[in-house]
């Protein structure tokens, strides 16, 4: 034993074999420990980061749709044939349509389903105690019956959030309708509001079919425990694409924050649903305990192996790892991978690497297009609701009757509404100049003074640079609206509006103030439906950079400001048009 510790009697060649095996030996241990503890790691922050990825582009796939059918709907809903049968009058209080209104609605529903493979159900009660369904083929349609009883609207526990949202979908994880019966579907509710004279004209609630989810979730998976799953606002679950059984283990485990899981998840502020990506620990680290039980016989192997023979060896190995780890930094950054790999094993996890981040760029690509064309529709529907044809011929029946009448006063008023709406309208365009909004806003006054007569008082203080300016249409007049009918009517004696406008730095700043009766919350004027459709329009027009802002003193004054940038004059789009 002594003579084997005297090392420096041993032949050279021993001497460097040795010192070479032992620190292979030193070498291969702290390697092996470094690889597994790196490995662990890094495959739970790549996966990660994966994951995260991947749940941005299922949670961007399922809000699409889902906002794809919302929009189909309010479609029909603010249309006037639809509008026209819920203004139809009930005396007899029977709790359906007749046949002719239900053949309508029947049409206008086959063009939706048709349309939108997701949308299973439809559900319409108007005002009047009149109540509307129709069902997807082979849907139970049974579970429905308590609602052809007449006053079936009163007292439904939800109908006081869905008449908060003022007109705003309202996402369930359940059948609204029949709970209990059918939890195997998703549901939207919303209150309808007529956009002629914007009241509430009943309530509507579409089953979405719950293949919606499982067409938007991605099926390949490298891992048996890997689990997508979409969570209502309650956090009870909707859809698991492994199945419910497991889909409530991933939850209770989600719930309790079980560290044998990794958890990624996504939080849509449009439905309230959370969309939840999970994996077992045991199962992404697979890799890693492979390296673990390696390790000893890598260490034997490596007192065998030439120190030569180990490093070719380890540089030959090691170059497709350096392009895998290169590759893997590329996606992080959000970049095409450019490496090129070999046939090899590892080349080949390069080459679906490879492949799967292009599939996810190309996807994400196609959603944001997707939805910057949905943001445009979204613009012009907001600005596109008013039939003219319509409008001009009515009014102008109106008119011709009162002249007959000899009802000045009535013709008088109808004129100043006709001449008001034609310049609302603006010929189609969608940016006007601020002397033509002004104008606009004075032709509404010249109306309010025939009710009024000169009650309340309008004050302009423009600069006269801005009156060239221009800015999209219909931004002015209804605040001045909200300020009449809101602040200066439910106060005694007289009023004034008065507006002020300036140009700041590419800025135009409008202040409206009235000294009406004010706002306990300013936040209470977000809630009327033309100041959130002004709101809506400036932030798809300019971006969300722009809008307004409330202050007021209850009893004493109410002041809004308005933030819009300077535009081209022939400029007929905004952030919302070129992106």
């Amino acid at each position: 034993m002594g003579k084997l510790l005297q090392f420096q009697r041993w032949r050279i060649r021993t001497q460097i074999m040795a010192s070479m095996q032992a620190l292979m030996v030193v070498l291969a241990i702290s390697c092996c420990i470094a690889s597994y503890g790196a490995a662990k790691s890094n495959i739970e922050r790549n996966y990660t980061a994966n994951s995260e990825k991947n749940l941005q582009i299922v949670e961007g796939i399922i809000e699409m749709k889902l906002e794809d059918a919302v929009t189909q709907v309010r479609e029909v809903t603010v249309s006037d044939p639809f509008l026209d049968i819920l203004e139809t009058e009930n005396p007899d209080g029977v709790t359906s349509f007749d046949s002719l209104n239900t053949h309508r609605l029947d049409e206008m529903w086959s063009m939706i389903e048709n349309q939108n493979e997701y949308v299973g159900g439809v559900f319409l009660f108007d005002l009047k105690g009149r109540f509307y369904k129709r069902q997807r083929a082979g849907r139970n349609a049974s579970w429905y019956a308590g609602y052809y009883e007449a006053g079936a609207l009163d007292g439904l526990p939800w109908l006081d959030e869905v008449a908060a949202a003022r007109g705003r979908a309202v996402f369930y994880g359940y059948n609204l309708l029949a709970p209990e019966a059918d939890r195997n579907s998703v549901t939207f509710a919303r209150q309808l509001i007529s956009p002629r004279d914007y009241r509430p004209v009943g309530y509507l609630v579409v089953q979405l079919m719950p293949n919606l989810f499982r067409s938007s979730m991605l099926t390949q998976s490298d891992f048996e425990s890997e689990t997508y799953a979409v969570l209502d606002a309650e956090g009870r679950l909707i859809y698991a694409n492994r199945g419910a059984d497991y889909g409530r283990v991933v939850l209770e485990a989600y719930q309790r924050q079980d560290p044998g899981y990794l958890f990624e998840d996504m939080h849509s502020d449009f439905t309230g649903f959370t969309t939840l990506v999970s994996i077992s620990r045991a199962d992404l680290n697979g890799i890693s305990r492979y390296i673990r039980v390696m390790t000893p016989l890598i260490i034997v192997l490596s007192l065998l192996i030439t120190t030569l023979l180990a490093q070719l060896l380890t540089r030959r190995i090691n170059r497709p790892l350096e392009v895998l780890k290169r590759a893997v930094e590329d996606m992080k950054d959000g970049e095409p991978v450019a490496a090129e790999f070999d046939e090899g094993e590892i080349g080949q996890v390069g080459q679906a690497l490879k492949r799967t981040v292009d599939n996810n760029l190309e996807l994400r690509e196609r959603l944001i297009a997707s939805r910057v064309k949905e943001r445009e529709a979204e613009l012009l529907l907001l600005q596109s609701q008013i039939n003219p044809h319509f409008l001009y011929n009515t009014l102008d029946s109106i008119y011709c009757k009162a002249l007959v009448q000899d009802n000045d006063e009535v013709a008088g008023m109808v004129l100043a509404l006709s001449n008001l709406f034609k310049a609302a309208l603006s010929n189609g365009d969608t940016v006007i100049t601020v002397r033509q909004e002004l104008e606009h806003v004075e032709r509404y006054m010249a109306i309010q003074r025939l009710r009024y007569g000169d009650r309340f008082e309008m004050i302009l203080d423009v600069d006269e640079e801005l009156m060239d300016k221009r800015i999209i249409k219909l931004i002015l007049q209804p605040f001045v609206e909200n300020s009449m009918y809101h602040g200066l009517e439910p106060k005694l004696g007289g009023g004034y509006i008065e507006i002020r406008g300036e140009l700041l730095e590419d800025v135009i700043y409008f202040q409206i103030e009235d000294n009406g009766v004010g706002m306990e919350d300013p936040e209470d004027l977000y809630r009327g439906y033309g100041v959130t459709n002004v709101v809506d329009r400036i932030h798809l027009f300019y971006g969300e950079e722009y809008g307004i802002s409330v202050q007021s003193v209850a009893g004493q004054k109410t002041v809004i400001e308005i933030r819009v940038p300077v535009i081209d004059g022939d400029d007929q789009g905004g952030k919302g048009a070129e992106a």
